[in-house]
């Protein structure tokens, strides 16, 4: 038997898992996608949840991580040895046969840019708007969509009156799988521009991969673990918080259609052979369950 739970320096109830797989003799398997080095050695608490989330590292016969980021932030906090053959890669599974590229070119009615994520600071969207707003200004043909609902979202629209691109931005607030899966299909461009903050990083970007799936080349942060996640075949990875970079990049892609084509197109062969629905239940049944 196989007892599966959360990293036990983020959340108490691994410690009942880590008792039962060792009162039953069962194999034990972390899931943790943490990349912040918490808790901290600097105080008491952190200490103790250190080592005692340590002895359960110990114990674990299998670590499940979403990128080679997050094992580098365990071997940091003492939890893993820099090499260990416990750990294993998974990713996060995205359906390829829902997230799919369109079949038909789309039509001559212009280039719509999308990005997709909660409506809070962390998320970007707020850089994203200003990078774009001079080239929404200037393009008739040329729409931001964003994709996602939060606290901020009344900000982001004020800030899209203060630009006067109100006109050429879309709130389309929180949508279901399906419908999302459509609006990739309809969009050319996906922009993506997380911030890091002492408390965040982009531990993947489950939207980047879903945009790569459906075909979108990418335009994103270099924020937390997206270096580890996009290849630098499916689109361009900017400075942290460079809106001129993030601008030019955008441009670029908004130019050359055969190099959005090339980058999507690179982007889905990418997905499908790391993170398509198989291939991580494979992977999964081989290594982390094994």
């Amino acid at each position: 038997m196989r007892i599966v739970t959360a990293d036990p320096s983020l959340y108490p109830y691994a410690i009942w898992a880590a008792i039962a797989a060792k009162a039953s003799r069962s194999r034990l398997v972390l899931d943790t996608s943490v990349t912040l080095l918490t808790p901290a050695r600097t105080t008491r608490s952190g200490r103790l949840i250190l080592r005692l989330a340590k002895a359960i590292f110990d114990l674990a016969h299998r670590v499940v991580v979403p990128t080679p980021l997050t094992a580098e932030r365990l071997a940091k906090l003492g939890l893993l040895p820099e090499t260990s053959n416990k750990v294993v890669e998974l990713g996060h599974p995205v359906n390829t046969d829902l997230f799919r590229p369109r079949n038909t070119p789309p039509a001559d009615s212009g280039i719509d840019i999308l990005s997709v994520g909660k409506l809070i600071y962390e998320k970007g969207h707020h850089i994203v708007i200003h990078a774009l707003a001079d080239l929404l200004k200037s393009r008739a043909d040329l729409r931001l969509r964003i994709v996602g609902d939060g606290e901020y979202r009344r900000v982001l629209e004020e800030l899209c009156h203060r630009y006067g691109v109100a006109d050429k931005v879309s709130f389309l607030g929180l949508v279901p799988n399906e419908k999302l899966a459509d609006i990739y299909r309809t969009c050319d461009i996906f922009v993506h521009h997380p911030v890091a903050v002492d408390t965040w990083e982009e531990y993947f970007g489950v939207a980047v991969v879903e945009a790569m799936s459906s075909g979108l080349p990418l335009v994103v942060s270099d924020c937390g673990a997206l270096r580890h996640v996009v290849p630098e075949s499916a689109g361009f990875i900017v400075r942290h918080q460079d809106p001129a970079i993030l601008r030019g990049k955008v441009k670029l892609l908004m130019e050359n259609p055969q190099v959005r084509d090339d980058m999507g197109a690179q982007g889905r062969a990418h997905v499908c052979q790391r993170y398509s629905l198989p291939e991580i239940a494979r992977k999964c049944y081989e290594k982390a369950l094994c």
